[in-house]
């Protein structure tokens, strides 16, 4: 379905991303060089086996340590590698292992991204604690991937900061935001496709994983119509 998904995207010259957890990257490098228009990112929890226990996925951390080292072996698609991690409640010790991760496998970028939690009733929002744990974190973290060759930047790609962004750039931090907010795709444990939208609203849209193959173009085509649709703004 990604592939189905992306391809279209790439008809549509849309810029996508892929956010992967990265497991099954050593099966598909050669596939993702294709999608050259499509920004990768891995996300970790951890540059250990605590990786693992937080996933609870033993052998995790392994399988996508050999994944990043096939893919980063091409410079092209090197470039195109980011590795992502959520700022989450008692993680931020493990953010200078990820930096050192990066820089060794020498991906250009690492962004840290705030965690956001959402249900299906109440708004997505960013968590009300990680924002306060960062502030104190983040500019000895900066240091250190600068130090290391890495960019270092915190994604605001849902654009959900809202006055914390403004707080963060006057104190130096580099803080992405796409010129209009990014669009969300996501499906749920019982096949239920949402997008940002959806989410926000507490409103699932009215569309599943196919059954068949035959069925995921018209899946992609339907999706890629949605995710063009424009997204509020956090205020």
């Amino acid at each position: 379905m990604a592939k189905a998904f992306l391809g279209r995207a790439k008809e549509s010259n849309a810029p996508t991303a892929l956010i992967s957890n990265g497991y099954n990257l050593v099966d598909f490098a050669d596939e993702l060089r294709q999608l050259d228009n499509t920004k990768i990112l891995i996300s970790l929890d951890a540059a250990s086996e605590k990786h693992d226990e937080i996933r609870r996925k033993p052998g995790a951390f392994a399988r996508i340590t050999k994944g990043i080292e096939r893919a980063a072996g091409d410079p092209e698609l090197r470039e195109r590698i980011s590795i992502a991690t959520i700022l989450m409640p008692g993680n931020l010790e493990t953010i200078d292992e990820i930096i050192d991760f990066t820089a060794a496998h020498k991906i250009p970028q690492l962004l840290v991204s705030p965690l956001l939690t959402s249900s299906r009733t109440a708004p997505l929002q960013v968590h009300p604690r990680i924002m306060r744990d960062a502030w104190d974190a983040l500019p000895a973290l900066m240091r250190r991937a600068a130090d290391a060759g890495v960019k270092l930047g915190v994604s605001d790609e849902f654009a959900m900061l809202g006055p914390w962004e403004e707080r963060l750039r006057s104190a130096g931090i580099d803080v992405l935001t796409p010129k209009s907010p990014a669009k969300l795709v996501r499906v749920d444990a019982a096949g239920r496709i949402e997008t940002l939208d959806s989410m926000r609203v507490g409103k699932p849209t009215d569309l599943a994983l196919p059954k068949t193959i035959d069925d995921i173009d018209e899946i992609a085509t339907r999706l890629v119509d949605l995710c063009m649709e424009p997204v509020g703004v956090a205020a």
